[in-house]
């Protein structure tokens, strides 16, 4: 009876993305987390340079996923799944991965959009700025940063205004600047030029008083294993 209560009351969710693996289990009644652990598998120089991802780097996921399900096992907790990110889910070999990694683990992978991605994290910092409502400012932008996209995410007084996401993070934008160094003289010019030009578009229709508006504002920066 304890175990089937133990089984109703946590989540667990496991993530793979190019940096590595991550498992969270969360408590359902209050939302706070119970256990994290991260493995470091590095699989971004084969997705950001259209290759496949190599057998090895694969079999280590497959290993690291199988330490996480004795995890789960041992806190026993039953309701989980598997998540993959969309920057390896659009890697040559995207369903290699997902059939060796049913086949060792027994595990099926769900593929996330970038919308997907970005919509859960929200609702994950929605929440807790709810919780902490009294402390935050009237505005709150949320930068979330992962190794190839960039999201930035308005709340007012807690709740959703808006958000865009734009490929641009630290393994993109450096795979961009390794192209333009070939094709184009001044590559850092170029480059920072894009990149002002993605964040101008965050502005794009809003009033001017969105921009002159004196009420407090916080910024919270999110760096993110989750692409």
């Amino acid at each position: 009876m304890e175990r089937i209560k133990m089984a109703d009351k946590y989540y667990g969710t496991i993530m793979v993305n190019v940096s590595g693996v991550e498992l969270l289990i969360v408590n359902l009644k209050s939302l706070k987390p119970l256990e994290r652990v991260k493995k470091d598998i590095n699989l971004g120089d084969d997705v950001y340079q259209d290759k496949p991802v190599k057998f090895e780097s694969v079999a280590k996921v497959a290993e690291a996923l199988t330490g996480f399900v004795q995890i789960l096992n041992d806190y026993g907790v039953e309701n989980y799944s598997l998540f993959g990110s969309s920057a390896l889910s659009q890697t040559i070999n995207a369903d290699f991965i997902a059939d060796q990694l049913l086949i060792h683990t027994g595990l099926t992978i769900r593929w996330l959009s970038i919308s997907e991605e970005v919509y859960y994290r929200n609702q994950e910092i929605s929440v807790q700025l709810h919780k902490q409502r009294k402390a935050n400012p009237n505005t709150v932008y949320l930068v979330g940063i992962t190794s190839g996209n960039t999201s930035i995410t308005q709340f007012d007084n807690a709740k959703f205004i808006t958000s865009v996401n734009f490929s641009l993070g630290p393994i993109k934008i450096a795979e961009d600047l390794q192209s333009l160094r070939e094709t184009a003289p001044n590559s850092i010019g170029v480059l920072n030029d894009y990149i002002d030009s993605k964040l101008n578009d965050f502005y794009i229709g809003k009033p001017s008083s969105f921009v002159q508006d004196k009420a407090p504002t916080k910024i919270i920066l999110l760096g993110s294993a989750a692409s």
